[in-house]
């Protein structure tokens, strides 16, 4: 069954630590350290900042917005963003392979 929403927790520890992960989402980003990694946390900054924003993410919403918007959308790393993010808000994160975790 496809993940249709995320929805951001309302403790305001774990929201923090969200935050901190974006940060990291976009240090990645800036300073890749392979190929891969600048596409994939491009797709986790787009959906952990929708989420931060709206306090949820509609995944159709937002996958349909990025496919309008990039050239080579990637439809798998966009999944597993989306599972990796949901994952941490549903405290299911142990299932995440691979990774740093969120920063405490």
């Amino acid at each position: 069954m496809a993940l249709e929403t995320i929805t951001l927790p309302e403790d305001e520890n774990f929201v923090r630590r969200l935050r901190l992960k974006l940060e990291e989402y976009q240090e990645r980003y800036e300073k890749p350290r392979n190929p891969g990694d600048k596409r994939d946390s491009s797709y986790k900054i787009h959906v952990l900042s929708s989420l931060l924003e709206h306090g949820k993410v509609d995944v159709t919403d937002l996958k349909g917005r990025l496919i309008e918007s990039t050239e080579d959308f990637d439809w798998y790393l966009f999944d597993q963003a989306c599972k990796v993010i949901n994952a941490y808000c549903v405290d299911d994160a142990d299932k995440i392979e691979g990774g740093t975790g969120l920063p405490e």
